[in-house]
């Protein structure tokens, strides 16, 4: 045996020497010749060709999703960073400059601008660009993934556990915050967890290897160019573990691999050259390098520990309510007989094992940094799901086993059912504090309709019972009813209370923006000390320069000017000036004032005797040059 294939025998072997039944090397061996011969029993050569788009289990996972997802997408204000985005959108349409992303004329130096070109090209459909431009690309691509995620599961699975593994990663907690913002982590998602999974299903289909890695390779270069090199790097990183563990690492070496990087550097190279071209390589290193810099700040021994800990329960977290599943993946039981999902669980546990270090070793990433791979954690999810719901059927005499065994299998096979169980218990209590507590809540105040209180406690109760009634059985057709209960229960909750709360408490800036711009003549341009917010200058349409500190016009011509700027920032005051405070709007996504995110519009009235010696020395001068 030579060295390399030693590896691989070994790398095949680490889980069954690990498990506890395997105590030997000579009984893993005898192990994994079983696994292999039962999976080559119940695992079909090539799966077979399925066309979802003829399956009502693909159209109702479109529609819960995109009911959950897009039903207020256009009702509550901008918040985080949509505004930037859309500002930089915004100044590529007025100034034709479609390379470098700007912010009031100022090179912004944090992310390549993909989603700014789309979010441009969405407002041309729109007529503007308003939080229908900003949302709607990510709305879409969110969609895309989950038909993406269902498509990939039908190779391996039933309609039941694919439907579970898309409306999962659709209702995780995390991409129900995100999912439909314009912020970066949903089209992200869908290049990032694309690249991989489009990459592998083709890998496993037989596509030609050219297209298999130029595939993948264009949506890493995707990715290259909406946020950074997580996604080239996750996408190199969890395919070369993959190939490496699976013993067909000389695929590395091909030209189907060469095209594949060539396909990813015409790609990223058709933006990345004439930016580098028109700004330096300075500006292009901090494009890529400042916002990953950021979470490097904090590098004490303390903090580096809080996060070791902190950082895999913040995911966890994220994830709920369908993470409480993944435990099922640390029972031994779940690794017996596991072939039939060998492919997908051998990518999604290689993607995962190579990447979570890179955010889990970070002092400063969140649980969002990790969203692009959400959808294999969801694949795993309906992995486990399936297995525990197979083995359950099956009759198995623990009689004489000890107590720790049987508990151990009912842990195991009853996974599912007390999922169910406990979801359903949620759901009561949800429906018995807003039909009995809701002043005790605050949910009244969130929902003062009483009629549409009596509907969301219905519809919960409806939900609950519809659980209950379907644990009793493993027959795919209640477990599909189940997993559409589950999913319409955390629409209920988030569309009817967290979303109403939302609009409870945003902030809506843009009709005090409007009536200030009405204020402010038409030849007279407003000017900030500084950056203003993004917020404000999304808002207010027209270009806003920038200057280093409050000075008259530079014709002199006229004694009034008005400027913004942060009043919590310091600014120098010229003596010949007089302030006067037209009003200080709050850009916060809510009613709560920040420091940080406020606007003060002044009209700066100068002192006549202060221009006319400026418009003298300025003569002065004039006569001085000739």
């Amino acid at each position: 045996m030579t060295p390399r294939k030693a590896c691989i025998r070994v790398m095949r072997l680490l889980p069954l020497i690990i498990s506890s039944r395997v105590v030997t090397l000579h009984e893993a061996m005898k192990e994994m010749e079983s696994q292999r011969m039962n999976d080559h029993a119940i695992e079909p050569q090539a799966p077979p060709r399925v066309r979802v788009w003829l399956e009502a289990t693909f159209w109702i996972s479109l529609i819960l999703t995109l009911w959950i997802h897009g039903t207020r997408i256009n009702q509550h204000g901008l918040r985080g960073e949509e505004a930037r985005r859309g500002l930089v959108a915004a100044e590529m349409i007025r100034t034709g400059d479609w390379i470098v992303p700007r912010q009031q004329g100022t090179i912004f130096l944090s992310r390549p601008p993909l989603q700014n070109w789309i979010i441009a090209g969405t407002s041309f459909i729109t007529g503007d660009i308003n939080r229908l431009a900003i949302r709607l690309p990510s709305v879409i691509a969110l969609l895309m993934t989950v038909g993406l995620i269902y498509a990939y599961c039908r190779r391996w699975m039933g309609t039941g556990p694919a439907m579970l593994a898309c409306l999962a990663y659709a209702t995780m907690g995390q991409v129900l915050e995100l999912g439909y913002l314009g912020e970066t982590e949903s089209m992200y998602t869908l290049v990032v967890a694309g690249s991989i999974l489009i990459w592998h299903w083709g890998w496993t289909a037989n596509w030609s290897p050219k297209v298999v890695w130029a595939a993948g390779y264009s949506l890493a270069a995707a990715g290259m160019l909406a946020k950074g090199y997580q996604a080239p790097v996750y996408f190199v990183a969890s395919v070369f573990l993959y190939v490496v563990a699976m013993g067909q690492w000389r695929s590395l070496f091909t030209w189907a691999h060469f095209v594949g990087i060539l396909s990813f550097l015409a790609i990223w190279n058709a933006w990345n050259v004439p930016y580098l071209w028109m700004t330096g390589l300075q500006n292009t290193i901090a494009m890529y390098h400042n916002d990953v810099a950021i979470r490097f700040n904090d590098q004490t021994w303390m903090t580096w520990a809080e996060h070791l800990i902190q950082f895999p329960l913040e995911v966890f977290v994220c994830m709920l309510p369908w993470s409480l599943l993944l435990p099922i993946l640390l029972m031994p039981r779940f690794w017996k007989g596991a072939g039939r999902f060998r492919e997908p669980l051998s990518l999604a546990i290689a993607a995962i094992v190579i990447t979570f270090p890179s955010v889990w070793f970070t002092p400063g990433a969140h649980g969002r940094y990790y969203m692009p791979l959400y959808p294999l954690l969801a694949i795993l999810i309906a992995i486990a799901t399936e297995k525990v719901l197979q083995d359950s059927v099956l009759q198995i005499d623990l009689r004489h086993e000890r107590w720790s065994s049987r508990f151990s299998n009912w842990l195991y096979t009853a996974a599912w059912q007390r999922y169910q169980v406990g979801f359903a218990v949620a759901m009561i209590v949800g429906a018995g504090l807003i039909g009995f507590g809701s002043k005790l809540t605050g949910i009244d105040a969130i929902v003062p309709e009483t009629l549409h209180r009596l509907l969301l406690v219905a519809m919960l109760s409806a939900v609950a019972v519809t659980l209950l009634r379907t644990m009793k059985t493993a027959q795919a057709s209640q477990f599909r009813v189940a997993v559409i209960a589950t999913v319409i229960g955390v629409g209920v909750i988030h569309v009817g209370i967290i979303t109403r709360r939302t609009l409870v408490d945003t902030n809506d800036t843009r009709a005090v923006i409007a009536e200030i711009k009405q204020s402010i003549p038409a030849d007279q341009p407003l000017v900030s000390v500084g950056l203003v917010d993004h917020l404000f200058a999304l808002h207010y349409r027209d270009e806003i320069p920038i200057v280093a500190d409050i000075k008259p016009a530079d014709d002199l011509d006229c004694e009034v000017t008005y400027v913004c700027f942060n009043p919590n920032r310091k600014i120098e005051i010229p003596h010949g000036v007089r302030l006067e405070t037209i009003k200080t709007i709050n850009c916060k996504r809510s009613k709560k004032s920040s420091r940080d995110r406020q606007v003060t519009i002044a009209k700066c009235v100068w002192d006549a005797e202060y221009i006319a010696e400026l418009r003298s020395q300025r003569n002065g001068a004039r006569g001085r040059s000739y």
